[in-house]
This record gives C-alpha cells, sequence and structure tokens, in this order.
C-alpha cells in the first residue's frame, strides 16, 4: 500500500513529512472490518483468549472511552451501549446487566488489555479467529461511526501501518542529516544539552503526527474535529503525539535514543536505528559552553 507525498522539513516547527510508510508483523494480529490495528503493547493470550490495548480496540469500533482511576475501571460508549470493566474482575457490566468473562481485563506494562471477544461482541460486532493466521478478525457496521480526531478508523491505521517504514528511512537519510546540518555550533547551557537531545525526537514525533493528520484530512467525513476547536496549538500538538503513541509509533518505542551524561558535565547522544546505520553527535560543555560535534562514529561507549 503505496501513497504520495513530498518530502519537506521546516526547522523552525520540526515538521518533517516523508513520502511513504510499514510495521513488522506481530504475532496475533487483530482486523476490524479487514483493517489491521495497530497497538502499542502486543496482543497477549491467557486460557486461549486474546486481550488487547482497551482504548485502542474501543475506540475502533467507535466508542469512546474513559478511565476510572478509582476502580481500574474502562468505561466505553457507543450509542445507547455502555460497556464497564474493570482489572481482574472476571465480570463486565453492559448497560448494567452482567457478563461473565473466561479471562478478565489485565494491567500490563501500565497498559490495560482486555478480552478483545467479550467487548467486541459486547458492542454487538461478530469475532471470529483464524488459527493458521493467528488473526482476530472482527466484523463491525461502521456505516454511521464518526471517529474523535484522538483517533484513527481502522481503515487509515491499516494505511499509516504501510507507511512507517519509508517514514523511518527518510527520517535516516534526509531529516536527521538535515537537522544536524542546522544545528548551531554553540549553544548556552541553559538551553543546551537536553534540549538540543531532545530534537531528534520531537522532528520524529511531528513527522508521525503530521501524517495522522493527512490521513485523517484525506477522510475527514469520517472525524469529528469538534472538540479540537476549543484547544490551543501547543495542545494539539501533544494531543496528536499521544496518538501516535497510542499506536506504537512514539519516538521511543521506533527509535533507540540514548543519552548519558557523566561527571564531568560531557554528553553524549545516539541515535541508533534499526537500519544499522547510526547518525551521532557529541555535544560537551566547556567553559559554561555546549559545543555540537556531529561525526560518524558509530560505536556506542
Amino acid at each position: 500500500m503505496k501513497s504520495n507525498c513530498s518530502h519537506r522539513l521546516r526547522h523552525d516547527d520540526l515538521l518533517w513529512i516523508p513520502c511513504e510508510i510499514v510495521t513488522a508483523e506481530d504475532p496475533i494480529t487483530v482486523t476490524v472490518n479487514g483493517s489491521r490495528l495497530l497497538f502499542d503493547t502486543d496482543p497477549v493470550t491467557e486460557s486461549d483468549r486474546t486481550l488487547v490495548p482497551v482504548r485502542v480496540i474501543f475506540e475502533s469500533l467507535g466508542a469512546t472511552v474513559r478511565w476510572e482511576d478509582a476502580t481500574q475501571t474502562a468505561i466505553a460508549v457507543k450509542g445507547d451501549t455502555e460497556i464497564r470493566i474493570s482489572v481482574d474482575n472476571t465480570e463486565m457490566l453492559k448497560n448494567g446487566e452482567v457478563v461473565v468473562l473466561d479471562v478478565p481485563a489485565r494491567l500490563i506494562e501500565n497498559r490495560t488489555l482486555v478480552p478483545v471477544r467479550a467487548v467486541s461482541e459486547g458492542l454487538n460486532a461478530q469475532v471470529d479467529w483464524l488459527e493458521d493466521a493467528r488473526r482476530v478478525v472482527i466484523t463491525a457496521d461502521d456505516s454511521e461511526i464518526v471517529y474523535p480526531y484522538t483517533a484513527l478508523r481502522p481503515f487509515d491505521q491499516a494505511l499509516l501501518a504501510d507507511m512507517i517504514p519509508e517514514l523511518i528511512q527518510g527520517y535516516i537519510s534526509d531529516g536527521l542529516p538535515a537537522l544536524f546540518e542546522d544545528l548551531p555550533v554553540k549553544e548556552t547551557v541553559g538551553s543546551g544539552a537536553e534540549s538540543i537531545a531532545e530534537l531528534p525526537a520531537k522532528l520524529w514525533n511531528n513527522a508521525v503526527s503530521q501524517m495522522i493528520l493527512e490521513l485523517q484530512l484525506a477522510s475527514e467525513s469520517y472525524y469529528s474535529f469538534d472538540d479540537a476547536l476549543t484547544l490551543t496549538d501547543e495542545e494539539i500538538q501533544i494531543a496528536y503525539r499521544s496518538i501516535g503513541a497510542k499506536y506504537g509509533y512514539s519516538a521511543e518505542r521506533i527509535l533507540e535514543t540514548f543519552y548519558r551524561t557523566n561527571d564531568i558535565g560531557t554528553y553524549d547522544l545516539w541515535i541508533h536505528f534499526l537500519t544499522g546505520g547510526t547518525p551521532y553527535v557529541t555535544v560537551s560543555e566547556r567553559d559554561g559552553i555546549v559545543l555540537i560535534n556531529p561525526h560518524t562514529d558509530t560505536t556506542i561507549r
């Protein structure tokens, strides 16, 4: 699946938009109406039941989701249907009526995972399991679903997954070199090494955010942007970065970024990529000045 767009990089707001995007196959995949869902935490199995991240599955089925921290409960609402599912509780509530679960929701690595069949059928979707493909196939009536701007419909999640590999490749070959070329030779300590070290991650996160927005605008009839109208530009940027993170494409997950400070104030920044190429800069402090030294040493020290 391909898409065409232009490469462009603006250093003033660190906006870089590549041409195309991919993702590696997960052991268990989940599709909704033929489109694969993206997760920041892989699906897991317990007692032959598949559990998936709560927010993505509910939003992909057109429900709005909120989290009740005091009771560790996810509450999903779609039309006149309300689902309440709590961590480690084998009883799910659908419009106040108890549905007994084979396995409860679980909290795994700070993510709430829910049994995909139970919650999908709770929202009147059909669920099938393809053993050979290790795939959960969900069929839902999405003809009247309008997705919030904080989510991607399943079809657009699949498009984003197809685009990620080229986004990574372009980031390495075009985005980072241009960023490092334009970095000043000297920065004051006040805005120095820590802020400089954040720039590559910011560049990546903004690229993913821009791609998500472009996907939404390309099929805007499926989305509601009303809730975004009252937000500031900064709040919108934060919201769109969180969308990328929700589907597993944060800088922290895609890139291996290493920061180290030794006791004499020298900062080493590595941006290590899955391709094996390692653009590298050293940022060091001397006499109150932070010096940025780009070079091609690929040795992690």
